[in-house]
């Protein structure tokens, strides 16, 4: 995982893509971008993660949808070869029976929780028999598969 000064670095380098973008400059947001996956991966070797850089920029380099309860998931493979870990958006399925109105106190506002599911292990099941249908016909363990993580 990123720490704060990564985190805080990323954001920076966020902002300079956004305005690089803005202005006409998709060279300048390549390179950015691309330095700040150098900075992260170097100061942690193990990070594996699609960055978020990818999917904010609107390239979604996903390796193949999937059709899992009623919507599509994605699939990315891990950065680090050496593990060779795929992922997958998480669920985000609303728990519909753990749904709870907690009376206003002083917002003067309701206030609706309830609980999201985030992963199953039937996901990483679908997310190996999509891995190995055509055109990627990769053979990927289930223990391999994980939700991609959601940092705050």
């Amino acid at each position: 995982m990123l720490n704060v000064f990564n985190t805080y670095m990323a954001q920076i380098a966020l902002i300079q893509v956004v305005y690089f973008v803005r202005e006409g400059h998709c060279e300048e947001a390549e390179a950015v971008r691309l330095e700040a996956d150098a900075m992260r991966l170097a100061a942690d070797p193990n990070e594996d993660v699609a960055g978020f850089f990818d999917m904010e920029m609107g390239k979604d380099r996903s390796l193949k949808p999937f059709y899992y309860h009623g919507g599509y998931l994605s699939i990315y493979e891990g950065r680090n070869e050496k593990l060779k870990r795929y992922y997958v958006t998480p669920l985000t399925e609303i728990n519909a029976e753990s749904a709870k109105c907690v009376e206003p106190g002083i917002d003067i506002r309701h206030k609706v929780r309830f609980d999201i599911a985030i992963w199953r292990s039937d996901v990483a099941d679908e997310a190996v028999k999509a891995l190995a249908s055509p055109p990627l016909n990769l053979e990927v363990h289930k223990e391999l598969v994980h939700p991609l993580p959601i940092l705050k």
